[in-house]
């Protein structure tokens, strides 16, 4: 008797599947990563293109409204920044913003911090004020972009949702190379 077996793409659509109907915390050990030598020929757009649609059963649960923050930390420098967009039915409405760096004496001292609600995304300081389609499509032109030696990653949540996901040229190993980072994403009730 021969066992069944499964395709990668059967595998795949399965996990995707079982992760859009979990209501498992997105933080912890759910994070799933793939690395361009890690795929077993599976390609990271294939990936990328089944993250979007488990992004839209998401996003048609929850009225197409989400809060989500994207991270920025300078390693050398101390600086960072921490960028959240609040997302109503598909429209940025809200945008905060807040920074910190590191003075003389290695302490961490606040920065600059603002909230927008009219004309979001008119400042220019922190990330930009997109929704979650704007960042897949940023990272669908970072993995297409990528040469055949470069680094590609792509890291998903729970709900295989992206959580990172970019492309560093090959030879770069201490560059963070072109990235999408989002962090805290948290869904709205319709």
């Amino acid at each position: 008797m021969t066992r069944p077996r499964f395709s990668a793409a059967f595998i795949l659509f399965a996990g995707v599947m079982a992760g859009c109907l979990s209501d498992a915390p997105e933080e912890g050990p759910g994070l799933r990563g793939y690395f361009k030598d890690d795929l077993a020929g599976l390609e990271h757009q294939a990936m990328l293109d089944s993250s979007f649609k488990a992004l839209e059963l998401m996003k048609a649960a929850s009225g197409n409204s989400y809060a989500y923050s994207r991270p920025f930390g300078g390693f050398f420098d101390g600086t960072s920044s921490l960028t959240i967009n609040t997302v109503a039915r598909g429209e940025v409405v809200k945008r905060e913003y807040s920074s910190s760096h590191r003075d003389s004496t290695g302490r961490t001292r606040k920065g600059r911090s603002y909230t927008e609600t009219s004309q979001v995304g008119a400042i220019e300081e922190g990330a930009p004020a997109v929704t979650l389609d704007s960042l897949y499509a940023e990272c669908r032109a970072y993995i297409a972009e990528a040469d055949s030696l470069d680094k590609v990653w792509l890291f998903l949540d729970r709900n295989y949702i992206i959580k990172e996901c970019g492309s560093t040229p090959h030879g770069l190993q201490d560059a963070g190379g072109a990235q999408v980072r989002i962090n805290g994403l948290r869904w709205e009730g319709k």
